[in-house]
């Protein structure tokens, strides 16, 4: 599904007033759109904080104690280990990641890429539907545009949907007997 889709389905559930054109081929979208897009990039970035299933691995070096991080859309580090494979203390700074001088494995979770118009949406796990990103969106835009309460009625929907998403729900069947 592509934003210009996800725009849309929020459109069709919430009313919000995109002229229909923006959906056309080759429209561009309009003034509420275009929010509508900044309250998506910002949902999905809170997706893969919270959600973080898109890693990264690659070989770093730290140059007078700090490990370059500018480069990289790191989220946060999942692991940091050196050449033997043990864990090394690290801790966050401006500049990026302050650890002794040295070559090290840097396992990461990713933050999202900023979506354009017309492309694919890429989201941080499969449960996680088109639907459920545009319950978030719609409540972030009715809370950046001022309606609190219509905010938090989507916001609560939001919520649920992402709770019942991410719940584990296959059964798990004992064999009679296996108690005992």
């Amino acid at each position: 599904m592509t934003l210009k889709e996800i725009v849309k389905l929020c459109n069709q559930m919430a009313e919000l007033a995109v002229e229909e054109g923006c959906f056309a081929e080759g429209g561009q979208p309009d003034a509420i759109a275009k929010k509508v897009v900044e309250c998506f990039n910002c949902v999905t970035e809170q997706l893969y904080c919270d959600f973080a299933t898109a890693l990264c691995t690659c070989k770093v070096t730290s140059q007078n104690g700090v490990i370059d991080v500018s480069t990289m859309r790191l989220n946060r580090v999942v692991s940091l280990t050196d050449s033997f494979g043990n864990n090394v203390p690290y801790r966050y700074t401006e500049g990026g990641i302050a650890v002794p001088d040295g070559t090290y494995t840097l396992t990461f979770a990713l933050l999202p890429q900023k979506t354009e118009w017309e492309e694919e949406v890429k989201l941080p796990s499969p449960r996680i539907t088109e639907r459920i990103v545009a319950y978030g969106v719609v409540a972030e835009y009715f809370f950046q545009t001022g309606d609190y309460a219509a905010a938090n009625a989507w916001e609560s929907r939001f919520k649920n949907a992402l709770r019942l998403a991410t719940v584990k729900t296959s059964s798990m069947n004992l064999h009679v007997g296996r108690w005992t």
